[in-house]
């Protein structure tokens, strides 16, 4: 198992859209980035839609995904849920009803890939139950979105070679990973994945209700200290608590942001880095960013920075920097 990012995809970078012919329901697919790093899985957002005009009876609760994956090496199937036992949940999928999901695939091979999202009316039963003769039994496939895997170089090479498990899923093993090779992306995947608030794309309302409830809602971080020999980080303990937390949170993304200014999901981060302004008490600071974010940032991280700082003048949540 190689190193992976399991965040929800946030920037749009390449879609595919079919609908087949007779099928109620149709699925979108979005990759982002079209380009990643030897270890770190694609991440897809999935949108279904009912176009029937009608409400569409299903045999399941949760939609049933899958992903295509070809390359020139090989074709195979990614199924999350395959394995699962489950028998027919009977429901109805409204009419006009909108769903979207998120999926990470990893990709073992650097190498160019083709995948397609399939939903199926079930992964482990094949004959419609006589009990249910209406039931949707069908099959939708998205159109399909090509990424690229690329082999990593540099400092990058080193920190694949160093962990060839899974950082993001081992507290030891992603700590180390962050101490040795604090500038690699992989760390940048690492630090987005384990900072405040921990939503992606960015949700306001998510950061609101911690920010109007003070530091003590912040929360203990699971980052290292940037500089781990110095005196100060060695007598906290782990978790930190939550001032130093913030103090980490900070410091970490000006590294990554800083190392890797135009990383896709940098605007993520800097959304972030406001954030944490706040629970230093550099409210101008948490402004600043939020405002620059607004006007500059990408469309799906702009329009939650507004949000959130549309919400926060019109509370008082914001005013000169605080001692």
């Amino acid at each position: 198992m190689r190193i992976r990012s399991f965040l929800v995809a946030a920037a749009i970078a390449t879609q595919g859209i079919i609908v087949l012919a007779g099928e109620p329901i149709t699925v979108t697919v979005v990759a982002s980035p079209d380009r990643i790093p030897l270890g770190v899985n694609a991440e897809l957002t999935v949108r279904l839609a009912n176009v029937a005009g009608t409400p569409v009876p299903v045999g399941f609760n949760r939609p049933p995904l899958a992903v295509s994956i070809e390359s020139q090496a090989a074709a195979s199937t990614y199924c999350p849920f395959c394995r699962a036992r489950w028998g027919i949940v009977r429901r109805l999928l409204p009419e006009g009803w909108r769903h979207v999901e998120s999926l990470a695939v990893p990709l073992p091979t650097p190498g160019f890939y083709t995948l397609r999202a399939v939903l199926k009316h079930h992964w482990n039963i094949n004959e419609k139950p006589a009990e249910y003769p209406d039931l949707w039994w069908g099959h939708a496939v998205s159109g399909p979105v090509k990424v690229e895997v690329y082999a990593p170089e540099g400092v990058d090479k080193q920190a694949h070679e160093a962990f060839g498990l899974d950082p993001l899923g081992s507290t030891l093993l992603y700590r180390e990973l962050l101490r040795r090779f604090p500038t690699s992306t992989y760390a940048a995947y690492v630090v987005r994945r384990r900072t405040h608030p921990g939503t992606s794309p960015p949700q306001p309302d998510v950061a609101l209700y911690a920010m109007e409830r003070g530091l003590s809602s912040f929360g203990p971080t699971p980052l290292p200290c940037v500089t781990p020999e110095s005196a100060a980080c060695k007598d906290l303990g782990f978790p930190p608590p939550p001032a130093e937390g913030a103090r980490r949170q900070a410091a970490w993304l000006d590294l990554v942001l800083r190392s890797h200014p135009g990383i896709w999901f940098a605007d993520e981060l800097r959304f972030k880095r406001a954030y944490a302004a706040f629970f230093l008490g550099d409210k101008d600071g948490c402004e600043a960013g939020l405002e620059d974010l607004a006007q500059h940032g990408k469309p799906y991280v702009a329009s939650k920075a507004a949000e959130l700082l549309a919400t926060m003048k019109a509370k008082g949540m914001l005013g000169e920097k605080t001692k």
